[in-house]
């Protein structure tokens, strides 16, 4: 995706947001941070039917912290013994991190969300 693209997507989202925050008048209990965190060990790394490993076990641990409908996580891939041929390298290798920012709630009946990755 290009720049102006990703810009424009990210002040549309922004100005969404902006544009939707509603007063509460009602006495609610207020909303308190959550988080979680995982570890997955699997078989093989597989993006979008591109198998990215091979013969060697994947470990993809994950973290993601959560207030107010704003959202954060952090994720990664550790190929336990990365082929010569997919990378370049053999070994074990940390060859992913992503980082997810996220924004979401409801207004009415109608959901949104906005994220950026």
């Amino acid at each position: 995706m290009n720049r102006t693209v990703t810009t424009t997507a990210v002040i549309a989202a922004t100005l969404l947001m902006l544009g939707t925050h509603t007063p509460v008048f009602c006495a609610e209990e207020a909303e308190k941070p959550s988080g979680s965190m995982s570890v997955s060990m699997l078989s093989k790394y597989v993006w979008r039917g591109y198998e990215l490993s091979k013969d060697s076990i994947v470990i993809q641990p994950s973290i993601t912290a959560s207030y107010m409908g704003f959202g954060i996580n952090l994720w990664g891939n550790l190929d336990t013994d990365q082929d010569m041929d997919l990378f370049g390298e053999e070994g074990a290798n940390w060859n992913e991190t992503d980082l997810t920012l996220s924004y979401g709630g409801s207004l009415g009946m109608v959901n949104y969300a906005a994220g950026y990755i």
